[in-house]
């Protein structure tokens, strides 16, 4: 007899006590963080492609009364030449969220560095790969005074470093 209800007890102790676990994250404090659209803008490049990334401006806020402006700032490893390897689409260094804009893009257009022969041999590339071939794109302040990058001690996507590669 005590082991019809030993049984049920056990199986709802252990449904009950997972809840909770999974449930979502709520950002209370107010940020503004910096992210590659997609998988092909993260990185890395290679030489042999050619397409212009989109790295987002995200602010996770209430809705503002007031513009919020970002300033932030784009910088080149010693590998890496503006016009030759890649080339700012995006003019200047802030960016302004109007009221009811929460996402501003970054447009950076990746030029093609390698030249191939018609068996898709490289012929010639122009990146030095001893250098560093990173481009960094790191927030720097906001006229909100919100949290730059992720709450927490990480700061996850305060800025973000992409990597140009010699193609294979």
């Amino acid at each position: 007899m005590k082991r019809i209800y030993i049984i049920p007890v056990f199986i709802f102790a252990v449904l009950f006590s997972s809840c909770g676990k999974d449930e979502n994250i709520v950002f209370d404090t107010p940020f503004i963080s910096v992210e590659p659209i997609n998988s092909s803008s993260a990185g890395p490049i290679n030489t042999d492609q050619e397409f212009v990334g989109e790295y987002m401006l995200y602010m996770n806020a209430q809705a503002q009364s007031q513009s919020v402006i970002v300033k932030y700032e784009i910088i080149a490893g010693n590998g890496l030449v503006e016009g030759v390897d890649y080339q700012i689409l995006t003019e200047g260094e802030t960016q302004s969220f109007l009221p009811g804009i929460y996402d501003l893009a970054i447009r950076i257009k990746w030029l093609r560095t390698c030249v191939r022969d018609e068996d898709n041999n490289i012929i010639s590339d122009t990146l030095d790969g001893t250098k560093n071939t990173t481009l960094t794109i790191r927030l720097l302040s906001n006229s909100a005074g919100f949290t730059l990058g992720y709450p927490g001690p990480d700061q996850k996507y305060k800025e973000i470093v992409i990597e140009k590669k010699k193609a294979e």
